[in-house]
């Protein structure tokens, strides 16, 4: 009896050992039941699982962006070249034709080269490094095309830079014979973001509104190149009158109690005007196609031809004559813009495309 007794003793033990020792070993799934678990269209890395849960992040790592191409470019002792393509030549960003275009230069113009790279010579222009062909640089100043745009060919165009350093402050007839009296000369108004002066604007794009205009084959005279010049507006319309001029392009920039105004208008006088109404349509023709041509060279708001008859340096003017008023001072943005190197091109080369348009 003792000896069955112990016997059914040993036995419990040994399966109650057996059923705990498979309650803590780990049976690795096999391969046949890994399969299983995995339904077909479903994936076991990323995308939601099976319980619909949200999409694991991804783990691989996304491809690197491809760097810009790198020009080897070798220093050269800075000289200077001279532009002699028959037309204008473009500037570059960097040494290929698949970079953005910045500038365009004319012929004659003087440039500084700093180094080169294969067939193009990289150029200093306002402190920054840009690219040119080599083929159309020449070390000696090119002589004038033998011919020139039929467009421009003998025409004279005189450009008056608004206002100067100083304004007058003295009076002086609003028109030949008017009893209404003006102020000579204003002081113009002040850029909001860069501090400037109005006359100092009006003056730097007006010297390279004369550049443009020369290389196009226009004579162009010059109502001031320098800050201190105490002419009066009407004055300055009597000099435009015996200059022997065709035109009168006066530069301008705009001001407004409202800074959120911006664009680019023109101001001609009326049909009715007692002084000038006789040429008062070839001022609006004039006025329309500069400030079309302005706009669509740099994209500013179109103000169209605002037309006036107070303006003492259009009354006083026996010559087509317009007042260019390229931005607002007023709205920083425009006045950012208007003091930008390329844009003031841009706008340089709109104002000279309405003129080429008006003669031809």
């Amino acid at each position: 009896m003792k000896k069955a007794a112990v016997l059914l003793l040993c036995l419990c033990l040994i399966f109650g050992l057996s059923a705990c020792g498979n309650n803590n070993l780990y049976q690795a799934p096999t391969e046949e039941a890994t399969q299983a678990e995995t339904q077909p269209g479903e994936s076991t890395e990323g995308g939601e699982d099976a319980s619909g849960g949200e999409e694991a992040p991804e783990t691989t790592e996304a491809p690197a962006a491809p760097e810009e191409p790198a020009y080897e470019v070798q220093d050269v002792e800075a000289h200077t070249m001279y532009v002699n393509a028959e037309s204008q030549l473009n500037v570059r960003r960097g040494p290929s034709t698949d970079t953005e275009s910045v500038y365009a230069l004319n012929r004659g113009d003087a440039v500084t080269v700093t180094g080169v790279s294969g067939d193009w010579s990289r150029i200093d222009l306002n402190g920054e490094s840009y690219f040119v062909k080599t083929e159309f640089l020449t070390d000696s100043q090119p002589t004038a095309q033998a011919s020139v745009d039929s467009v421009s060919a003998g025409h004279i165009v005189c450009i008056d830079p608004g206002h100067q350093q100083s304004g007058i402050s003295e009076q002086e007839p609003n028109g030949p014979g008017s009893s209404v009296m003006k102020a000579k000369l204003a002081t113009g108004t002040t850029g909001v973001a860069t501090g400037r002066n109005e006359s100092e604007l009006t003056l730097e794009v007006s010297l390279k509104l004369r550049d443009e205009l020369q290389a196009r084959g226009y004579q162009v005279i010059m109502i001031r190149e320098t800050q201190d010049c105490p002419s009066s507006n009407a004055e300055r319309a009597v000099t435009a009158n015996e200059s022997g001029a065709e035109i009168f392009v006066r530069i301008h920039a705009n001001g407004s109690d409202d800074p959120n105004v911006n664009g680019a208008v023109c101001f001609a006088p009326s049909t009715s005007n007692p002084y000038v109404g006789s040429i008062a349509e070839q001022c609006q023709n004039l006025s329309r196609l500069v400030v079309n041509s302005l706009c669509e060279a740099t994209g500013a708001k179109n103000l169209d031809i605002q037309l006036t008859d107070d303006m003492t340096g259009i009354n006083w003017c026996q010559i087509p004559v317009t007042i260019v008023e390229m931005g607002f001072m007023t709205n920083p943005t425009e006045d950012q813009n208007m003091s930008d190197p390329t844009y003031q091109q841009k706008m340089v080369e709109g104002i000279a495309n309405g003129i080429d348009a008006y003669f031809a």
